[in-house]
């Protein structure tokens, strides 16, 4: 997998079970990549193309940008859709539960609208998962005792129901412990995520990183 940036000579060779760091020293530029990737993870236009063997994939389907990693929302629209398509998936497999909580609760709405003095009411006979998924606030827990913790789960989130390719993460590595970065990237690998972290300026190395600068002058430096 490949992301590159013309505008920069950029072109970051995603491997597994490598971690990709791009350094902007300069804050100007680290300002327009980092919302030319906003919008693009938006479906908007942008300098970034990310590509498989020479295939160019959509960038808001496969890459998910974390600018600030407290604020990150497990149950979005387009997490929470994923979740409950395969929710419904295995509950189709309880057809004899399924038909009789439908009997059930048709027996109940049949017995109330009985007791009201209108003769026009109508419901739907058909039994659709998500709506009692909704009825009953079927969501992600959200609430973590650490932040490693929450970004490990993020990343499986967004590995298995929305087939995100890329998380690109910026200045992580100043909320998190050289010992949390390193658990972090062995979750990313189990889960077959590439992690390409965005820092305002050079950390310490830790084994298994690509390094790519961005220097003050727009000049690129690969180590």
């Amino acid at each position: 997998m490949k992301l590159t940036n013309a505008k920069y000579d950029l072109m970051i060779d995603m491997r597994e079970n490598k971690v990709d760091m791009l350094v902007l020293e300069n804050a100007a530029i680290m300002s327009e990549i980092v919302e030319d990737l906003y919008k693009q993870t938006l479906g908007g236009e942008g300098s970034f193309i990310l590509s498989v063997e020479g295939k160019e994939l959509k960038f808001e389907k496969h890459f998910a940008l974390i600018i600030n990693p407290f604020a990150v929302n497990f149950n979005d629209k387009k997490i929470i859709n994923k979740l409950f398509s395969e929710l419904a998936f295995v509950g189709n497999e309880f057809v004899v539960e399924k038909t009789q909580i439908n009997s059930k609760m048709i027996q109940l709405l049949e017995n109330i609208i009985d007791n009201v003095q209108y003769d026009n009411l109508s419901y739907n006979l058909d039994f659709d998962w998500n709506n009692l998924f909704k009825l009953y606030d079927v969501k992600i827990n959200n609430e973590f005792d650490a932040l490693l913790e929450k970004m490990i789960e993020y990343i499986k989130v967004l590995s298995e129901l929305c087939s995100v390719k890329v998380v690109c993460m910026v200045n992580i590595k100043s909320f998190l412990q050289d010992d949390e970065i390193e658990r972090l990237y062995e979750m990313a690998f189990y889960y077959k995520i590439q992690l390409l972290l965005i820092e305002s300026s050079e950390k310490k190395s830790i084994l298994g990183e690509n390094i790519y600068i961005i220097d003050n002058d727009g000049c690129l430096i690969i180590k």
